[in-house]
């Protein structure tokens, strides 16, 4: 997840939908606060996703940022692969015998919304910030709000948020610099944002399961036109063609566990 929510168009939360256990963590961060044993059953599960987490974003953010440098169409396919892997998983747990009408309109929704914002141009960043002043301390305190709860929603990539923002060479500046003062503000954003995002989306969750689950089928599938880099009709495609296996493979291997 670490190292997903570093890649533009990867999301994170797709990622923890894939690898089975979204729906425990959402479950563990909207209940930290709901009494006063909720943080005693929640606190030790959301440590070990939250080390997880950022040593996703420090260690292996940069094997992936150094594999869209040397081979960006095949790592693009195979993260492609990955996410089109995880179709039959979530399909299986949206509970599709309850599946209606409306769930076909939500999914239709959902999916060409992710379209159109996937279409969207990219805008052009200005250089990556390293200084703080109070005015881009609450810009960035924003942006981690902004695009963390864009990272909780299966389909939608914090970083793309970030990009549109144009904040994303600001944060993966201050990453490889481990620039504290300017993670800080980023982090605290960030856990604002995931705790009220996961609170909605529990909700959700509880009381409309299946609906909830077509929206973020549509978000996924939608996911993958952002993500889409094109392909050459070389050595290189037939690569990314294998890659777009592996990944899938990999994804739909994790939904056949047992506990997933």
């Amino acid at each position: 997840m670490g190292a997903a929510n570093a890649v533009p168009g990867v999301s994170g939360g797709t990622i923890a939908v894939v690898t089975g256990i979204y729906d425990r963590l959402i479950s563990a961060v909207s209940g930290f606060f709901s009494n006063e044993y909720g943080w005693k059953q929640n606190l030790w599960y959301l440590v070990q996703v939250g080390v997880g987490l950022g040593l996703g974003i420090i260690a292996i953010a940069h094997l992936v940022d150094w594999l869209f440098l040397r081979a960006p169409q095949q790592t693009t396919f195979g993260f492609m692969g990955l996410i089109a892997g995880s179709i039959p998983f979530l399909l299986h747990i949206a509970r599709p015998k309850e599946f209606r009408w409306y769930h076909g309109v939500v999914f239709l929704v959902f999916l060409a919304g992710m379209i159109l914002l996937s279409l969207q141009p990219e805008p052009l960043e200005s250089g990556a910030m390293r200084e703080l002043t109070p005015e881009s301390a609450l810009g960035i305190f924003a942006a981690g709000v902004i695009a963390s709860a864009a990272m909780v929603i299966p389909g939608i990539s914090g970083s793309f948020i970030l990009l549109i923002l144009g904040l994303y060479s600001t944060f993966i500046g201050a990453i490889k610099d481990f620039n504290l003062p300017l993670l800080g503000i980023l982090v605290l954003g960030a856990a604002l944002g995931i705790i009220g995002v996961s609170k909605l989306m529990g909700f959700l969750l509880r009381r409309f399961h299946s609906l909830t689950y077509a929206a973020i089928i549509g978000l996924v599938l939608g996911s993958l036109v952002e993500l889409w880099p094109g392909i050459t009709l070389d050595l290189t495609g037939g690569v990314s063609v294998l890659s777009f296996l592996g990944g899938a493979g990999a994804a739909y291997l994790l939904g056949r566990r047992p506990n997933a």
